[in-house]
């Protein structure tokens, strides 16, 4: 999504050093792949985190809603 995630190095192991028009096409491949593994490794980390929090709201919320009950009830005695 033109943000720069990484810089992938490649050397060539001809004599010449160049890589050929079908190489610069195999490593623009092989480059936008990687970048898709990366954002979706970002994107699942920041899909646990939004449970992770949404669950703890949950788990207050319940807390809170137990707690303001038992305020509210009388006590009962012997």
């Amino acid at each position: 999504q033109g943000q720069h995630v990484g810089t992938l190095m490649m050397t060539s192991s001809r004599g010449g050093g160049a890589f050929s028009t079908s190489d610069y096409r195999l490593l623009q491949a092989i480059a936008d792949y990687l970048a898709l593994a990366i954002e979706r490794s970002q994107l699942t980390e920041e899909a646990e985190e939004a449970r992770a929090l949404h669950e703890a709201d949950r788990l207050r919320s319940q807390f809170i809603s137990s707690v303001s009950h038992e305020l509210r009830t009388p006590l009962s005695s012997r």
